[in-house]
């Protein structure tokens, strides 16, 4: 990973998501423009942050910029865009 976020920032990798048309196909993991979760790839500060790198998270929608980097697409977004972390099953 390239992106290091400056000061209460973070660096996500947008979920992807399974559609179901109408008509019963699914259309595998394409990019949702409105999707509002994501992973946490990497931390500004560590010691401030909502969550964990590796962690799930769901965010404000349309926070933060987004970034494409070797032709993936990023977001950076503020510690307090974060609005919950999802918990695996079970925790």
């Amino acid at each position: 990973m390239r992106l290091r976020p400056c000061g209460d920032r973070m660096v996500v990798k947008q979920a992807l998501k399974d559609e179901q048309l109408p008509s019963g196909i699914y259309l595998p993991e394409f990019e949702l423009d409105n999707c509002n979760e994501g992973t946490v790839l990497r931390l500004g500060f560590p010691g401030t942050a909502p969550a964990e790198v590796g962690e799930r998270v769901v965010f404000v929608s349309y926070g933060g910029t987004e970034v494409t980097l070797d032709g993936e697409k990023y977001l950076i977004l503020d510690y307090k865009h974060i609005l919950c972390v999802v918990e695996p099953k079970g925790a």
